[in-house]
């Protein structure tokens, strides 16, 4: 597998354009623990390295989400790989997920999660529906279980490039990146403690995509104030656009942070307008149990990229590249009282991920993600959006600020809000990076060292 990959990225580093077989696999396993069900659901986005015959390797990366039992607020995130044998129009598929998370007081330990899995799914044209029988474990928790497992993936093509095209026939994909801030307003809501719940703010992100006057996003925050730092959700919706205004509707998971979201399924309502780049939006938010309504009003910069995909619809004309960089790293928050709310001292070690994206040669914004498997303190998680300056050379040194939310696993953030700073040097396709992290408002404050592997890429967009 580690040689598959290698070879694979070593090949790309040289292509002009790679077209590439992707897939979006959701599924739902409901695990049985000692005293209770927790209901898990899976997103994952996958890519296919597939040969004549369509057998396939794949990797990705996926996340697990409470929506139903008594865990609202429980995520895992990391990456999956696997193999997938075709025949005929069935396809049996095996594969590992390592990652991890936790969190609604979830017996998970560290954090640290396996799950792996042998199933087989029928092909109906883009779509593969299937079963899977899957156990998934939590080594140092309390969390073992063995389930079946319903799942749906939906397979499409994309281009990413690493020159200029001359020619290319392609098609446009109209997508959007928006960073938020958001204010809940509870309505006659209590926590998990049973008192009044308080008004607090998010921070995150919404990518999406417009099809005529239809969109698509996916949505995620976390909470940065208000005594509910650890809240964090994950939205899928849809809208329609009418005039000026945006009518949007949601459906994912979320709490943590005493939210009482119960088993963990929220909606969202809501109405947007925009002016120029800045979307403003407002609506309503509610559980399937009735435990958390709230109205909400959210602030968001909104950058869109006309990108180019697969397709026969256009060719020719006037593309650029846009440059990007993915980072998949062990992040290490060094021994320190500062960490945990009960002053252990352990250190502290998270999965990560970055997405960086080149302004200019040397200027990125990206957006960070973390989540903690190693030293006690499964559940705590990050989500950040900075900024930061690389000096290009043969070892190429690196700044970067980041600001965002965490909390979980009895870290001391206080309300959520934390920031970064970090500088570090690039190797290939190599890094290592040292820096500080800090709570605004608790008593976080630690060093922490990066190492992981990054991959260079470029898409296609247009004016």
């Amino acid at each position: 597998m580690k040689k598959f990959l290698v070879i694979m990225i070593s090949l790309l580093s040289f292509a002009y354009a790679q077209t590439t077989q992707n897939s979006f696999r959701t599924s739902y396993q409901n695990l049985h623990l000692d005293t209770e069900d927790l209901g898990l659901f899976e997103t994952s986005y996958l890519f296919n390295f597939c040969n004549y015959y369509g057998n396939c390797i794949y990797t990705g990366a996926s996340v697990y989400s409470a929506i139903s039992g008594k865990r609202g607020g429980f995520f895992v995130s990391g990456l999956s790989g696997g193999y997938q044998y075709k025949f005929h129009k069935f396809i049996w598929d095996s594969g590992l997920f390592l990652g991890g998370g936790g969190g609604g007081a979830a017996p998970q330990g560290s954090g640290f999660m396996i799950r792996a899995h042998t199933g087989l799914s029928y092909r109906m044209g883009a779509f593969d529906l299937g079963v899977n029988f899957n156990h998934i474990d939590f080594p140092d928790g309390k969390i073992k279980s063995n389930q079946v497992a319903l799942q749906l993936a939906y397979n499409f093509k994309d281009i990413y490039l690493f020159k200029k095209p001359e020619n290319l026939s392609y098609d446009l994909k109209h997508v959007y990146f928006a960073p938020f801030v958001l204010k809940y307003f509870p309505l006659s809501s209590n926590n998990t403690h049973q008192t009044k719940q308080k008004s607090f703010n998010l921070i995150g992100t919404e990518i999406g995509q417009n099809d005529n006057s239809y969109l698509y996003f996916i949505e995620a925050g976390g909470a940065i104030n208000g005594n509910s730092d650890g809240y964090a959700e994950y939205f899928f919706g849809m809208g329609k656009q009418m005039g000026p205004l945006q009518l949007k509707a949601s459906l994912g998971a979320a709490g943590g942070g005493s939210v009482n979201t119960s088993g963990g399924m929220a909606y969202k309502l809501g109405l947007s307008t925009q002016f120029h780049n800045f979307k403003l939006q407002s609506g309503y938010y509610g559980t399937f149990q009735d435990t958390f309504k709230a109205y909400f009003l959210s602030l968001g910069y909104e950058k869109r990229f006309n990108l180019v995909t697969a397709g026969n619809h256009y060719s020719g004309g006037d593309i650029d590249v846009s440059h990007f960089k993915l980072k998949i790293y062990n992040e290490r928050y060094l021994s320190s009282a500062t960490i945990r709310k009960n002053s252990d001292a352990k250190p502290l070690d998270n999965l990560a991920i970055d997405l960086d994206y080149l302004l200019t040669k040397n200027i990125f914004v990206g957006i960070t993600a973390s989540s903690a498997y190693r030293g006690n303190s499964g559940g705590y998680a990050t989500g950040m959006l900075g900024v930061g300056y690389i000096y290009n050379s043969a070892i190429s040194p690196f700044i970067k600020l980041f600001i965002g939310a965490g909390g979980g696993g009895s870290v001391d953030v206080g309300g959520g809000l934390i920031a970064k700073a970090e500088a570090g040097v690039e190797f290939k396709n190599f890094f290592l990076g040292a820096g500080k992290i800090k709570a605004l408002n608790g008593n976080l404050d630690d060093t922490y060292i990066n190492v992981g592997v990054l991959y260079k890429f470029g898409r296609g967009t247009t004016h």
